[in-house]
């Protein structure tokens, strides 16, 4: 660094001084110079007081002092007293000054200020104590901030409109613009409110970052709805069941009404009791949608105060954060439900009957009348090659079937459908969404058939729901089968033989697993349900299977007469689909002994069916499953797409129509993914909010209507600065002290110019201060010498 020695400058001047130091500017040690005043002191003590004798000692000692005081202060002056420091240049280190822009800013801070606008209105009426101090030591570079970093001529231009806050990258991209050098530290002002949180370690070490934190008055108070969580229960009409994360501040006492909004009308309301000042917990939600369509639901929370409300802002500081929007696929659909029975039998009729009233439920049966014939019968004249079921009509093996072919009934598929019965052929089986299996034998159905049933569960992600009569079971065991794996329980042949042969009575009692899936329930209220399960008249033919397989759910369980349990219901995954397993085939009896107004029976089979197929996959599939995006955010889709035999299917011409709630449909450029056979991605960024539509279609060549999937999801403004809205000044401490900077209080904004130090770099100027001019010395001489002049004449000393 440059010496700059004996210069004269102003005392007020000292300010663009740093560091500043005392010292003397001697051309001996300063050692010797310390002795020479010490000299000097004692000699002149002993002159004096030598001199003085004559006078009281109190006065002699009073005179001796003043004279040692000015001889001490005579050669400290010769000595050349000065202060040493580093001559501040303004433009040579730079300060910055980042500013928070975001949308957190906008929360109300006081009855008229948001928290923006009292850092605006604090800032400029501290500038002078502040930024103009600075001035005179730093070159100050102000920046605006949320997810990065933009320069700004003044703070009042700051909107604070922007949906994210990222302090540690905004401050690590700030830094990068500067040599680390010649940066003397970063003022940081915010509320601490932050969604990117990154290490501290992610800007340079050794750079102080200074921060001004904006806290929230003493009276905060915030109601807020957190995550949802949706779901479609599988109960008796399938109503919605919504659970919302209600999170209240500084509200123990007050009633909070929460409403389900459809299209700003309340359909659904229910009012809890905050109990505590840190409210945290879930509201269970449930109501029946009133319209089909896809559908966009908002989930609103409100104070109801007890007390005087007066304004609305103090009892609720962020109103942004007090609803969630939602949306729910409540088209009418068509699940294709295959009923493949081994004969005749009432499970079937009463089967049919129950999901008769379920119109997303298209049931299609395939009953076996007749087995193929092993051996020709020769009768003579009589003697056709028709099937025997139809002896007596005419001799039309065409319109009849074959004496070596089974004969089927098939109800509710048309004329050309599995005309030759259970399908062997993925083509023909994997369009339907859940096959049920019913008195089977060795001889209904062959190994090719079971394997096609197998892919239909594991590739397809069909659901299959075997019903175990035991009568059925007792000569035939799936053990070893194509069948066995994908099934819920294990297969043991001489158990399940040894079960037929001993028929009982049995009752069924749903588990736990079982009451909480809904598919169980058979009225409203879990306590009404088991009331009605206590009444259940008991079945009649179980199929007994020692255990459940792991990982499968057992849903229900049957007691024998010996007081043993059984799974009665069991499901579990298998590859992309699902399988169950109901212990008997004879659950129409709970139909035939229950009074003919009792809809229990019913109940259950659509529930049960409509759990199995709700989850069913087609042949496009959505792999992004969001449903609610945020303004102008862009979002990835990908769709998965599938032969009709479901294989995935490549270079398919798969087009994608997006249609907002006003502006023309757009159609974004589709990718074909290079690892994922079959996979198809898409970007879309949003213009405006509300509900947005979005279809898939692949056309086809030939004549069939061309494969299709729709989904919907919701856009609404990125609120995400109000998710957690108190402002958090530990943060900011944290952050300060992490790197060797302060805090400091919005309030507190103009004491802060002082403490930011200013560090000399290589080029600074080292400048000498000589005092010994300044005035302040010659008036304390001349005050000592006028105080000895008078006491020693007052003495009669010359």
């Amino acid at each position: 660094m440059r010496e700059v020695l004996d210069s004269l400058i102003p005392l007020s001047d000292l300010a663009d001084l740093s560091q500043l130091r005392f010292g003397f500017h001697l051309i001996a040690p300063l050692g010797l110079a310390v002795v020479v005043l010490f000299t000097a002191a004692l000699l002149t003590s002993w002159f004096y007081w030598t001199r003085l004798h004559p006078l009281r000692p109190r006065i002699r000692g009073l005179l001796t002092g003043l004279r040692i005081l000015l001889v001490l202060l005579l050669l400290f002056l010769c000595m050349d007293p000065g202060l040493t420091g580093n001559h501040i240049l303004p433009g040579e280190q730079h300060l910055l000054l980042l500013f928070d822009d975001s949308q957190s800013m906008q929360i109300t801070h006081s009855a008229d200020q948001t928290r923006g606008q009292r850092l605006q209105t604090i800032y400029n009426q501290t500038r002078q104590g502040f930024a103009e101090r600075l001035q005179r030591r730093f070159q100050l570079h102000t920046f605006a901030f949320g997810p990065g970093i933009e320069s700004i001529p003044d703070i009042n231009t700051l909107k604070f409109q922007q949906s994210e806050t990222a302090i540690h990258a905004a401050i690590s991209q700030a830094i990068q613009e500067f040599p680390a050098e010649n940066l003397a530290g970063v003022v940081l002002f915010s509320d601490g409110v932050e969604q990117s949180v990154a290490p501290s370690a992610s800007f340079p070490s050794g750079i102080p970052i200074h921060t001004v934190g904006i806290p929230d008055p003493a009276d905060w108070r915030d109601i807020r709805v957190g995550p949802l969580t949706v779901t479609r229960t599988h109960f008796d009409r399938s109503p919605v069941t919504v659970l919302a994360d209600l999170q209240a501040d500084n509200l123990a006492g007050q009633r909070v009404q929460i409403d389900i909004l459809d299209q700003g009308i309340p359909v659904h309301s229910q009012t809890i009791l905050i109990e505590s000042n840190h409210h945290r917990g879930p509201v269970r939600l449930e109501w029946l949608p009133a319209r089909d369509g896809w559908l966009a639901y908002e989930v609103r929370a409100s104070v109801q105060a007890q007390e005087d409300p007066g304004d609305a802002s103090f009892w609720d500081r962020v109103p942004q954060n007090n609803s969630r929007t939602f949306v729910i696929d409540n088209n009418p659909k068509e699940y294709r439900v295959l009923f493949f029975s081994g004969k005749p039998n009432w499970e079937h009729k009463f089967v049919r009957r129950a999901l008769a009233d379920e119109p997303r439920i298209r049931m299609e049966s395939l009953i076996l009348l007749s087995k193929a014939q092993r051996q020709f019968t020769y009768r003579g004249a009589r003697t056709t090659t028709t099937n025997p079921l139809f002896d007596g009509f005419e001799n039309d093996q065409d319109r009849y079937g074959r004496y070596d072919e089974p004969i089927f009934l098939r109800m509710g598929m048309q004329e050309h459908e599995l005309t030759s019965g259970y399908p062997a052929q993925a083509e023909e089986l994997f369009p339907y969404d859940l096959v049920i299996w019913s008195d089977l034998d060795p001889d209904t159905i062959s190994s090719r058939q079971m394997k096609v049933t197998r892919e239909f569960v594991e590739r397809r992600g069909g659901a299959f729901f075997l019903l175990a009569d035991a009568a059925s079971f007792a000569p035939f065991s799936l053990a070893g089968t194509e069948i066995e794996p994908i099934l819920p329980v294990v297969w043991l042949q001489n158990l399940i033989h040894e079960s037929a042969q001993t028929p009982s009575l049995f009752s069924v009692t749903p588990t736990q697993d079982g009451e909480i899936s809904g598919i169980w329930a058979l009225e409203t209220s879990p306590e009404a349900s088991r009331q009605a399960w206590d009444t259940m008249p008991p079945l009649f033919g179980l199929t007994q299977f020692p255990v459940s397989r792991a990982g499968a759910q057992v849903g229900a369980t049957a007691q024998t007469g010996s007081n043993q349990e059984h799974p009665f219901f069991a499901t579990q995954r298998y590859g992309k689909g699902k399988s169950a397993i109901l212990a008997t085939g004879e659950s129409w009896l709970w139909q035939m002994h229950t009074p003919s107004q009792n809809s229990h029976y019913e109940r259950l089979w659509r529930q049960w069916v409509r759990s199995l197929v709700h989850d069913v996959p087609g042949p496009i599939q959505f792999r992004v499953q969001r449903d609610t995006l945020a303004l102008h955010e862009r979002a990835p889709f990908a769709a998965l797409v599938h032969t009709l035999a479901y294989d995935p299917q490549e270079n398919a011409p798969v087009q994608v129509e997006i249609r907002p709630p006003s502006l023309t449909p757009e159609t974004p450029p589709v990718t074909e993914s290079l690892h994922e056979p079959g996979l198809y991605g898409w970007e879309f960024t949003p213009a405006e909010t509300g509900l947005h539509h979005l279809r898939v279609t692949v056309p086809t060549e030939s004549e069939d209507s061309p494969r299709e999937a729709e989904r919907a999801f919701w856009v609404e403004p990125d609120h995400r600065e109000f998710a957690s809205p108190q402002a958090d000044m530990r943060a900011l401490e944290a952050l300060a002290q992490h790197s060797g900077g302060l805090f400091v209080p919005l309030d507190d904004l103009p004491t802060l110019a002082d403490r930011i130090p200013y560090t000399p770099t290589h080029s600074s100027a080292t400048t000498h201060v000589a005092i010994w001019h300044w005035p302040l010395f010659y008036w304390i001489l001349m005050i000592l010498f006028t105080l000895d002049w008078y006491l020693r004449r007052k003495q009669g000393q010359p």
